[in-house]
């Protein structure tokens, strides 16, 4: 008796870990097949394999509900290699698959095709928030009265593989990560090295959600004055900040020149977590 907690508790992280990587040489055998390079010069299968191992199984009987922004019109090998690999990993009949595209002519010269499969494409720019809206309207996504809660018709995972620059990728993150994504669901950056080339604001942006997470704002609130024997050389500044994009994360990983980010659930944010400020929306909460 006194072994078999640790034996079941040790077998049972085997199987995650496990569970994992089978996931990602999945991914990247899916990935290969479509034409991606998410499966191949960026590797984000590891990612991917990893926080998805089991997400469709947890989403039941209903639909896995999936937004990734960046059709790849601009891509050398053409649009839609990632919807393939989307649609062969969870399955064509278990995905409701949303793509949003900024090319509009793109998105007229492919949506039939694609919504033929049963993707829906549409044309609008992560950096407006208008076109945002039309966007979760138009795939009937309700936010509830609190981040943290369950809304309706949430999306289970966003991609941004979009324009790939600082602003448009905070941008559509402060938008989308409250409203559009389900509690527990994931949020993932890809790309984050191009903020090197765009004077390294976007990593500064995720060294201050860091900071904020490893600094306990969650639970303690902004470091107003050291603790006790707290080595006062150390430089504090930046955990006591409460980092706006820090709201409701349950965690931040970087992994593969990408951001993997958990929204946080209410139970989560009520057993301090998470950063989870209260909140109040517009009143269309869009």
């Amino acid at each position: 008796r006194v072994l078999r907690r640790p034996l079941a508790h040790l077998f049972s992280m085997a199987s995650l870990i496990f569970g994992w990587e089978d996931a990602q040489q999945r991914m990247r055998a899916t990935g290969l097949r479509a034409g991606t390079d998410k499966a191949s010069f960026h590797g984000y299968y590891t990612m991917y394999g990893k926080y998805l191992a089991h997400a469709a199984h947890a989403a039941g009987s209903r639909k896995f509900k999936m937004l990734e922004i960046g059709l790849g019109c601009t891509m050398h090998y053409g649009p839609g290699r990632s919807v393939e690999m989307w649609r062969q990993y969870f399955g064509a009949d278990r995905l409701e698959l949303h793509e949003l595209e900024i090319d509009a002519a793109c998105v007229a010269r492919w949506s039939t095709a694609l919504r033929a499969n049963g993707t829906t494409v549409h044309a609008g720019s992560q950096t407006s928030t208008a076109d945002l809206k039309r966007l979760l309207v138009a795939a009937g996504v309700r936010p509830a009265a609190a981040p943290e809660r369950q809304g309706e018709a949430q999306f289970d995972l966003i991609v941004d593989d979009g324009l790939h620059t600082a602003h448009a990728q905070q941008t559509a993150f402060a938008y989308l990560f409250p409203r559009a994504l389900r509690p527990g669901g994931l949020y993932a950056i890809e790309d984050v090295r191009t903020a090197y080339e765009d004077g390294g604001e976007m990593i500064r942006w995720a060294q201050a959600l860091q900071a904020t997470l490893l600094g306990g704002a969650a639970r303690y609130g902004p470091a107003k004055t050291l603790p006790a024997g707290a080595d006062r050389r150390f430089d504090n500044t930046t955990l006591s900040q409460r980092a706006p994009q820090a709201r409701w994360v349950l965690s931040a990983e970087a992994t593969g020149r990408a951001l993997a980010i958990v929204k946080a659930t209410r139970d989560q944010c009520s057993a301090g977590l998470a950063y989870c400020p209260r909140w109040r929306w517009r009143e269309d909460h869009l």
